[in-house]
């Protein structure tokens, strides 16, 4: 793209207005509703940049395409996203070849930074003719990273009128790319635990013995609406089977009236009784059925299922028809308060509270004896009587819990749900959630009965608290060493810069051997922080790879050429050009990657003779790569620890000892081995597999 040296003018940062920024995006996501804390982060980075469009694409996992997944215009702007999908006839998703030029420069990580679309370069051409119709003048974009590796891309249009960026605009894009990175993962993390609460639910043991017990038809949806499991009792009322039911979308049943579908969208609970007709499920196509075009009376209940921050993970739908008609109704809405209530349970108990005689009672009906025994042990005090008797409750929960109870009792609040501390078995403390729920009101509209499900989420709690500290460390582990290697390697540049200066300066053959060594333990320093990022990556599952048809001959080529170069004086390096062609399924750079490694180790622990690179089919199904050399060899004791982390069998030669565990890494993640034959004193033999290219 533009070479930066063009763009570069003095200019001194207004770091008070950056600063400023920073606190007032922060301060958006930590108090902003689900999904709305990027968009209004968005709005604070237009103001920053004077933008008119701001929008970020991301690498969909599952096929090389970019969703447009957030964007934000300010006022009588058009937005990319609708453009695009006009021009493209796509949801937010467009394909590398559509912008080719432009997501392959971002792709390897170069910014693109155009101030007048009208003097765009010709290469690029095609690319921004596209963008030029969607009214943009000028445009800066930059990647986003995730553990280190390209996933997406951060771009700022101007439309108004055309925009000169800066070199501070540039810097402060990567900053702010790096901020939306974090709130994207932030996102996906609380998706990730979403997802693990819909699959709780359906499998608590609660509600799999209601499922197949209750005399009311249940259907289980999740978020997006797609019936996940349905019990036999519904089945009936429909006249389907399982097979034909299960995928069924909620919003697409034609028998839903759109408001109810409306309701259940903004996550607000949805009754009917209605008249089904089976006529309009043929018509439509939604499922087939026995009952033809019959219609039928069903009553029932559909209900979002939300986790303790308010998001919704499903949907609970309660139907029944019976000519006991107000009767069934009844004990529908009992069952489904129930039901409702145990969309959070595990260990966990129903049990009601007559607050008129403040007395409560337990439903023990699904109970076994271990849940009664169970149940004894941890509900001996009563957390609802009228004296709201908190000593139980851990001091620092036992306020708010106080508040959150009167408010009930009071009939200010019909139902609250909430995680707290309580002492059971003489003083060992435990985490608990319940929901409280009133079922009955006296004509005062004071609470008569109030239903309560109490769930022990001691182990998920701390689980929870785990998996948030790991991946917490995890990130920050490896955007320190991603910093830090940067950090290091400016200084070493413009060390090894200088002093080639000064040699050339003063051109005498002992600033030469300075210079030299100076360039050779600056290598060595850059081979290092390698080795770490690579350790890093390994360490939190962040390596990506991209296999592809190459050839065998073409790695070990460009690798035998780089590392001959360096190889020691009177050290043959033997590669033989004429080996035929293999073609592999594999990563090209990681294999390199590996080779550098091996054949660093064998330039180093060989004082004279040869290292050989070499590699043939060794069968129907791979190529064997082997690098010989005649150094010093190993004896069996080192062969069973050199492929260990920072294993090093001669302490003061250079290196940190993870070239042959992160080479090892790499060849067993692309489908092969690697390993060593050697003897002590008369060299080694350093050879690995890879999977050959199926040829269809």
């Amino acid at each position: 793209m533009y070479q930066l040296k063009d763009l570069f003018q003095k200019k001194n940062s207004n770091n008070h207005e950056l600063s400023k920024t920073i606190k007032d995006i922060l301060q958006v996501f930590l108090h902003a509703e689900k999904g709305a804390g990027i968009q209004d982060a968005m709005s604070v980075a237009l103001d920053f940049f004077h933008a008119d469009r701001i929008y970020i694409g991301y690498l969909n996992e599952d096929d090389p395409t970019f969703s447009l997944i957030y964007e934000k215009t300010t006022d009588g702007i058009l937005s990319f996203t609708s453009y695009m999908n006009k021009k493209l006839k796509r949801n937010n998703c467009f394909k590398e070849d559509d912008l080719p030029c432009l997501i392959g420069n971002l792709k390897s990580d170069i910014d693109i930074v155009i101030n007048d679309i009208d003097e765009t370069p010709y290469e690029l051409i095609a690319d921004f003719n596209f963008i030029r119709e969607a009214g943009t003048q000028s445009l800066l974009s930059t990647s986003i990273f995730r553990d280190g590796e390209i996933c997406g891309f951060l771009c700022l249009e101007c439309v108004k009128k055309k925009h000169t960026w800066q070199l501070p605009d540039i810097e402060n894009a990567h900053f702010f790319a790096d901020i939306f990175s974090i709130f994207i993962e932030n996102e996906q993390i609380h998706r990730e635990i979403e997802n693990s609460a819909f699959e709780a639910f359906k499998n608590d043991t609660i509600f799999q013995i209601m499922f197949d017990t209750l005399p009311v038809g249940i259907e289980l949806y999740d978020e997006k609406g797609y019936l996940r499991k349905i019990n036999p009792y519904d089945l009936k009322i429909l006249g389907t089977t399982e097979e034909e039911a299960l995928g069924l979308n909620l919003f697409e049943n034609p028998n839903i009236k759109q408001e109810a579908k409306e309701l259940l969208r903004k996550g607000e609970p949805a009754e009917f009784e209605d008249d089904y007709d089976f006529s309009l499920v043929k018509e439509s196509g939604y499922f087939p059925s026995v009952h033809g075009e019959k219609v039928i009376r069903l009553i029932g209940k559909c209900i979002p299922l939300k986790d303790k921050s308010g998001n919704v993970f499903g949907y609970l739908e309660l139907v029944h028809h019976d000519t006991s008609y107000y009767k069934t109704k009844e004990d529908l809405r009992v069952s489904l308060t129930k039901l409702q209530m145990a969309a959070n349970a595990r260990d966990s108990f129903f049990w009601e509270y007559d607050v008129k005689n403040d007395k409560i009672s337990i439903d023990f009906a699904l109970m076994n004896d271990d849940k009664r025994h169970y149940l004894r042990s941890i509900q001996k005090e009563n957390i609802l009587n009228k004296a709201n008797n908190l000593s139980f409750v851990h001091p620092e929960d036992a306020g708010y819990m106080a508040e959150k109870l009167d408010s009930l009792l009071e009939g200010k609040i019909d139902s609250f749900t909430e995680t707290y501390r309580k002492y059971v078995d003489g003083g060992d403390l435990r985490w608990f959630n319940t929901c409280f729920r009133t079922y009955s009101y006296d004509q005062d509209r004071k609470p008569e009965i109030v239903v309560c499900l109490t769930s022990d989420v001691t182990e998920i709690r701390k689980k929870d608290i785990e998996l948030l500290e790991i991946k917490e460390a995890d990130k920050i582990k490896t955007a320190f060493i991603k910093s830090m290697s940067h950090e290091i390697r400016t200084p070493l540049n413009v060390i090894v810069g200088f002093s080639k200066v000064m040699a050339d300066n003063n051109d005498t053959e002992e600033n030469r051997q300075f210079f030299d060594a100076i360039q050779a333990n600056n290598e060595i320093l850059l081979r290092i922080i390698d080795s770490i990022l690579s350790l890093t990556k390994s360490e939190t599952g962040a390596i990506q790879y991209m296999k592809e048809c190459v050839d065998i001959k073409d790695i070990c080529r460009s690798a035998f050429s780089l590392k001959s170069a360096s190889r020691k004086p009177h050290l043959e390096f033997v590669f033989d050009e004429n080996q035929p062609s293999i073609l592999v399924n594999t990563d090209s750079e990681h294999i390199k990657q590996a080779l550098y490694h091996l054949l660093d180790n064998a330039n180093k622990y060989t004082n004279q003779g040869h290292v050989k690179l070499s590699y043939y089919q060794c069968n129907e199904d791979e190529v064997r790569v082997e690098i010989i050399d005649s150094g010093i060899g190993l004896t069996q004791q080192e062969i069973d620890k050199i492929f260990q982390h920072f294993y090093k069998r001669d302490h003061f030669q250079l290196g940190l000892g993870l070239g042959l565990s992160i080479s090892k890494k790499f060849i067993e993640d692309l489908g092969g081995k690697l390993g060593v034959d050697s003897e002590k004193g008369k060299g080694s033999n350093f050879w690995f597999t890879l999977p050959l290219a199926k040829m269809n």
